[in-house]
């Protein structure tokens, strides 16, 4: 987490994956009670990827994390930022 890449509220952000197993982090701020989605947008466009994602808040707690929405390898959370 200490190298998690910033990243503002409404941008979008293209990684690429070049191994298995490979790992992207970025970081954003929210104020307390803000709605957030956070979505990997990769199988659904005809890539290969099986993305997961993790939200964790900025003690390293897990918020909530998501391996495969309904019908794709795509991840999505939405949450509302605890503080």
């Amino acid at each position: 987490f200490k190298q998690a890449q910033p990243v503002k509220l409404g941008e979008t952000v293209q990684g690429s994956i070049s191994r298995s197993h490979d790992v992207d982090v970025y970081k954003f701020e929210a104020k307390a009670g803000q709605a957030v989605a956070v979505e990997v947008l990769a199988a659904r466009l005809g890539g290969a990827l099986d993305g997961f994602l993790s939200i964790h808040d900025s003690e390293g707690r897990l918020i909530d994390s998501c391996d495969d929405i309904p019908a794709s390898a795509d991840a999505r959370i939405s949450f509302k930022a605890p503080k």
